[in-house]
């Protein structure tokens, strides 16, 4: 007996794996202090939930620099996760990506 193929189930699995392939979304926003002034030149790091637990610290999917208007911005798998943020000056901050709009991160 010949072994039983499958070729439309391989070729739907090529179908989804390519259509997700280009799939992105953007998330900016800014970073400020506790008064809410913008801090420049502030480290700031995606951690998404796309391939690993949300809650692994070691999970970075992206970093940059805020810029003079404490500005930023990413290109990522989804829109789920968690942005951090470290000023120069050390104070840090955190906050959940939220489902739209601007990621407004807090240093205190």
């Amino acid at each position: 007996m010949l072994p039983v193929r499958y070729p439309l189930r391989n070729i739907a699995f090529a179908v989804i794996a390519l259509s997700c392939s280009g799939c992105a979304e953007h998330i900016a926003g800014r970073v400020v202090d506790a008064n809410g002034h913008a801090v420049s030149h502030a480290t700031v790091e995606i951690h998404t939930m796309f391939g690993a637990m949300l809650n692994d610290p070691g999970r970075i999917n992206d970093r940059t620099v805020s810029d003079s208007q404490g500005r930023f911005q990413f290109t990522v798998p989804q829109r789920r996760g968690l942005v951090t943020a470290k000023s120069v000056d050390g104070k840090q901050g955190r906050v959940s990506v939220p489902p739209h709009g601007d990621t407004v991160v807090v240093v205190r």
